[in-house]
Parts: C-alpha cells; structure tokens; sequence
C-alpha cells in the first residue's frame, strides 16, 4: 500500500520529474530525494520545493504583467520608463541607454557610463513591505542577497528610518527594478502571482545593483542573431543594441548562462517564435531559464569590477583565469582560489566534475549542497566537493570573510544549512552564534523524529520558518537557551517626532507616494520622512502621529491608560481621545442627511477587463490610452472606452470631443516641395503643410502617436531634431494632427 502511495504521488509530480531528467540539474536531484521522503511534512510550506518550470525569466515576467499588451505600456505615473519589461529607468538613463527615434546614434551625454549610480559604500539597505511576503519568501530573498554578498564586496543590510537611498521589496504591479541605486526608496516589485522564484530574485537584485541585460550588450551580434521579424510591433527598441559608449563591459566576455539573459522567444509577437537565434544551439534550452538559477562567473566578475573589491588588495597578486575579491584572493572560472599566478592550481589528484561545468558545480558546493544532496554532489561534482575547492578546518578557528557578513550568514542559519562551506569561511561567527550545534544541558528537540529536525535545518528551515523550528527543534536550530521567537510586530520608529512637520525628504516625491497608498504600505520609512504627506501631524483632525498600527497594537495593552501623556500626544485615534468639533447641528443629524446625486447612474457593463482596476488608471493617468490599442479593450472603463450592448463601435464617454486628423495639403506647392526632396530634406517643414503629399497621413482617424515613449521623446526636442521620423509617428505628441 505504501509503495502504491508513493507510485501516485510520483505520478502526480510526472511533470516535475520530467523537467528534472531534461534539465539534469543538482538542486532537480535534490527534488528527486525529497519525492522518495515522507510526504507530510510537519514544517509549514518545506523548503526546496520551488516547483520546476521550463518558463523563462521574461516569460514569467510577461505573464505577471498581464501579457504582451500591457507590456507596451512603458511611461508609468511617476514619470519613469518602463524598459524591456522589468527596468524602471529615469529619462536621462533612458537617453544614455537608447536611441533617439529614426535610428540615429544616442544623445551625447557627459560621463554616459556612470548613469547607473553605484550604492554608497557597496551597501544596500532593504525593507519589507509589511505582510507582502510569508516568511520563508523573505528567506529566499535574504538567501538571493546572499550569493551575491558570497561572490561580491556588496552588502545587503535592512534599512533604518535615517537611511535615505533603500530597496523596498514590495507586492507591485509585474516584476521589475529601478536601474542602480536612483535616489529615495526605489520600489522591487515582486507580484504575488507570479514573480516568486528565486532566479527571479537574483534577476532583479542584479538590477538594482546595476546590471543591464546580457542580450543587449554591445557584442551581442557575436553570438545571437535578433529575428525582427518576430518581435512585437512597438517593442523593438527593447532589443535596441547597447553602445560600449553607454555600457563598460570592462573586458567581461558575454555569458549565455548569465542570470541577466532573456529567453531566446523574449517579446515574440505570438509568444512562440523564436526572437533570438543562437549561435551555439546546443545551449539553447538553457538560455534565460527561471528555475534553480545560479549567477554565473560574469555576473559576479563584473560587478567585482564595477564596484572596484579589490582596489584595496596589494598590486603584486594576479590572477588567471579569475579575478580578485574584496578578501584578496583569487576567485577562479572553475570555482576554486588555485589560480594565482606564478602558484600551481588544482592537479589531477583533486578529481573530476564528470557534470561539466565546473563554475556550477562549485556554486552548487558553496551552498551546502554537498552535504544536503550527497548522492548528485559525489559523483557529479567529485572536485567541487572535495577538499582542493572547499578546503578542511585546520584547527583554527577565524572568519575568511568580513564579520559582518560572516556574523549575518550565521544569523540567517548558514552554519547549519551550509556547515561544511560555513565552518571553513566562518567559522568564528558560528562558534559565537551557536550554529555548530548547543550544550545547554536538557536541550532536546520537542518534535518526535530527531532527524528529521537536523535535515530540515540543513535545509535551511531555521531561517525559512523560525516561528515552528525553534520551539519544535530547538537543538537541531542550536537555539537552546536562546528566547523563543514571536509573531513579528512593526518595528518601532527611531525617529522621534520633535514638532517641526515637514517631509525630510522631497515633498513632491513624498505626496506621489502618499497618494498610492505608501504611508500605509511601508509606514516605517514614509512617516518620518513624509510626514506632512503622510498627514501624520498633530492638527484638529483625529489622527496618529505615528504608524498606526503602532498605536492600535500599544492601546490595546492598555498603554492609553499606562502612558497616557506619550499616548495623548502621539495616538489619539488609536485612544480614541478626540474632542467632536463644535457644531450647532448634532453629528448624527447631519450624517441622516442624504446626499442626492444629480448625474444619473451608468447602467452599462463598463468595466476593465484587466485584472487591476487600480494600474488600469495609473496607466490612463499616464497617457497610455491614445497610444496603446490595448488600453481601449482591457481598460475600457478607466479610458472611458466603453461599447453599448450590442454595439461593435467604441464609445466615448467623455464631453470632449476627439482631435480629428486631416489627410490634406495646406501648401499648394507640395508636389514640387515633394520632387525636390524637401519631405526628406527639411521634414519639420513639408510634413506639417504638405501631410498627404509626403505620406505622412496616419492610418485611422483619430490624432495619436504609434510608440509609447513619443511623449518622452518630445520632450529630448526630437520632433525637431529628427523630424522625419517623429511628424509621421508621433503626431498627437508633436501637435501636428
């Protein structure tokens, strides 16, 4: 019976099975050993069972946004351009990275290069939005943090209420990132339905670190081949090649394996034709994959030189074959630190990876997968695994990384779900923290299978799940004598409102954010730096001074009454200690009065057919409905698009009237205009007066432009400075209809 169980559930997992025999990965191997464990796991949401997928990075990102149509809305309401699906760039790093319309080189800027903004000191600090990811997501997004702090000098910390420049991870429309660090908190939105793997973190991360996509890198046309022809009409700009005057890719070699790279199909018109074409087709299933993702030797090669590790490192140490990290020490292609030059690397005697990608194999080790999936690791990483690569304690007892990092690796529950790479690299952090295990006498595991406790910490479920762990395995945890954990409360503000209400930071920034609901989404930062915004000031109105969940959290344990001066000052609604205005007219009367509406009620089924009224109107607000057709069918309602029953032609309701095109001539010389050349030669002249004679006449009668970034690209003077290309796509935009 228990084999027949076993035999469907193994049925049930038939796909999950299949795309690990496709893909022959470790971490599917590790999948593989858990389908044979028991299956009724007592830990809440396991570890390590990130469904597999053969969708790609950009697939998983189009499917969150709502499909190719929603794509080509790409001016959003905060004035930032929507790129390749998930940059959020500001109009100057738009200019640097793209080129203005008809084809003619970039805009010539100062310093081009240094658009993306490099993080004060190598550090960024994060934050949570509060209830926008479960515990073990938060996990997984440390644990993405991680591997780019085990490969880079970059430090991820969470953010204080002083800090100005922070990523807020936050349950957004899509999935996408501010470019770099841009200045104030910049949203990593991360939506529920669809953006949690883990690749994708790592994706997005590299973006708010700087990384632009591998795809686009001035080398490109060495190894891929862009189809054109597949690509969806409007989206072409986001294969737009990048200039090397644009992008430094400081001598680093282009990676199809790169966490920063589309799929070969990325921005096809019907979804399945392939828009890249590889030069190396065997490696072409791998391309852009979202599942199981690993950085490769590029993505941390390259951001160890753009954050310039190593510049503090002695001159006389050098490489080959690998690059220098911010402990001095040489990080080779095949995973190792034997490639110092003028040393012997690794010899024969250290094995074999019989897998065959080395680099890979030594991620895979460095993680603890050595340990956690012993049968895989042995036999197809053999050299990874061994002690040339990750070398044996030799007694002493220091940390090989910064303590900081080391200090918040052992926190996080590395030295337990990484012991073998932890107590060679940190091993002074895990002895301090009691990772290696306890001895506080009658310290045991509450839960009855002890081994089970110690595989599941291996799996990292102390860090992933700490509220059932700890009290239920406490030793396996080494958590013995340490307080049990209890439901995360909102942190306390450490800034002390002193009286002088006022936005600390830029006022227009702090009522753009009010206004989408941010003092409310992410209180910690927003009320004191917005507080004005925030109306978080003390006035008539009955209001907290503080967060409020703060305040109704502190009133309910009776501090209304035990702190009653702090209380009175900081959360009177939270107390309900506010005084009724003066009012001849009771409170109760006046709200019996109705309010009779003058406008009489739309009976019509006026509805968005998109799945988020709310970004349906940001994208209207942001003038997305004249240039995207879409807009008129999925958000007919917000761009007041609506059809009567019945009725196949759209209706506008709204009083003002459309601006009309007229196909016609003004100048009665435009057929000499046009043989002398002049519709090319001088176009901001001819096309407004001779519109029919130079072709210039849009298809449908309704004035509007045929690209989404027509408004931006008015505003960089191209309707004079590339007229021939701007007066017959962007005529709503140049005003010439």
């Amino acid at each position: 019976m228990k084999s027949f169980v076993l035999k469907m559930k193994l049925q049930m997992f038939g796909y999950i099975i299949l795309q690990i025999w496709l893909l022959g990965s470790c971490r599917g191997q590790v999948i593989m050993e858990e389908l044979k464990v028991n299956y009724s796991m007592s830990p809440m949401d396991m570890l390590g069972m990130e469904a597999p997928t053969n969708l790609t990075i950009d697939q998983i990102i189009m499917k969150a946004m709502g499909g190719i149509g929603a794509a080509t809305n790409l001016i959003s309401s905060k004035g930032y351009v929507l790129c390749e699906l998930d940059m959020n760039l500001t109009e100057n790093q738009y200019w640097d990275l793209y080129r203005v319309p008809g084809g003619n080189a970039r805009q010539k800027r100062k310093a081009t290069r240094n658009t993306v903004l490099r993080w004060t000191a190598n550090t960024i600090p994060y934050r949570f939005v509060s209830n926008h990811f479960s515990l073990k997501e938060q996990y997984m997004i440390r644990q993405a943090m991680t591997e780019w702090e085990r490969y880079t000098c970059l430090k991820f910390r969470p953010a204080t209420s002083t800090d100005q420049n922070l990523v807020r991870f936050q349950n957004g429309q899509g999935c996408n990132s501010q470019l770099g660090m841009s200045g104030g908190q910049q949203s990593l939105n991360l939506d529920q339905n669809g953006c949690r793997w883990r690749g994708l973190y790592l994706h997005e991360i590299g973006h708010a670190i700087g990384l632009v996509h591998e795809h686009q890198l001035p080398v490109r046309d060495s190894f891929i081949t862009i189809q054109w022809q597949n690509v969806q009409r409007g989206l072409e700009f986001c294969f737009d090649k990048y200039s090397s005057e644009a992008v430094d890719m400081m001598n680093v070699p282009y990676e199809y394996s790169s966490v920063m790279h589309y799929g070969v199909t990325a921005f096809s018109k019907d979804g399945r034709s392939k828009t890249i074409l590889v030069n190396d087709p065997k490696i072409e299933e791998k391309i852009g994959a979202v599942y199981m993702k690993e950085l490769s030797y590029t993505d941390v090669e390259i951001v160890n030189k753009m954050y310039k590790c190593s510049d503090h490192c002695v001159t006389n140490i050098r490489c080959y074959n690998g690059y220098l990290d911010e402990n001095c020490r040489c990080v080779c292609k095949d995973g190792s630190e034997a490639c110092v030059q003028g040393q012997p690397g690794l010899d024969a005697k250290c094995g074999a990876n019989s897998y065959g990608d080395d680099w890979q194999c030594a991620v895979w080790a460095n993680s603890g997968q050595c340990e956690t999936n012993p049968n895989f690791m042995n036999k197809a990483c053999a050299r990874a695994c061994g002690p040339c690569v990750i070398a044996k304690t030799d007694g002493g007892c220091s940390n090989r990384y910064l303590h900081e990092k080391c200090s918040k690796w052992a926190e996080e529950g590395d030295c337990l779900s990484n012991k073998m790479w932890m107590e060679y690299n940190c091993c002074e952090a895990c002895r301090s923290t009691g990772g290696s295990g306890s001895t506080v006498p009658n310290c045991a595991n509450i839960h009855p299978k002890s081994d089970e406790c110690d595989r599941w910490a291996k799996e990292g479920e102390c860090g992933a799940n700490p509220l059932w762990m700890i009290p239920n395995c406490r030793m396996s945890c080494g958590a013995c004598g340490k307080p049990l954990p209890t439901t995360p409360l909102p942190p306390p503000s450490t800034t002390e409102y002193k009286g002088d209400c006022r936005d600390i930071y830029n006022s227009i920034e702090c009522e753009g954010w009010a206004e989408t609901g941010e003092c409310e989404l992410n209180p910690d930062w927003m009320i004191p730096n917005c507080r004005r915004s925030c109306k978080k000031c003390p006035s008539e109105e009955c209001v907290n001074i503080f967060d409020d969940s703060q305040c109704d959290y502190k009133a309910q344990r009776g501090e209304c009454l035990n702190n009653k001066d702090w209380m009175e000052a900081n959360c009177r609604r939270s107390c309900k200690n506010c005084t009724a205005p003066s009012t001849s007219v009771p409170p109760t009367t006046k709200a019996t009065i109705p309010v009779l509406s003058t406008v009489k009620p739309d009976t019509s089924e006026c509805k968005n057919e998109y799945k988020d009224d709310k970004m349906c109107n940001l994208w209207t607000e942001a003038g997305n409905c004249p240039i995207n057709p879409w807009m008129t069918k999925f958000c007919a309602k917000a761009c007041k698009k609506c059809r009567s029953p019945g009725d196949t032609t759209d209706k506008t309701i709204t009083n003002t009237p459309s601006l009309e095109i007229g196909c016609k001539d003004i100048n009665t010389k435009c057929n000499i205009l046009k043989k002398h050349g002049y519709c090319e030669i001088n176009p901001a002249y001819a096309i407004p007066v001779c519109k029919k004679t130079c072709g210039a006449c849009q298809d449908n009668t309704v004035c509007q432009d045929n690209n989404a970034v027509c408004p931006l690209w008015k505003k960089g003077l191209s309707c004079t400075k590339n007229a021939n290309y701007m007066l017959r796509n962007c005529q709503k935009s140049c005003e010439i209809c």
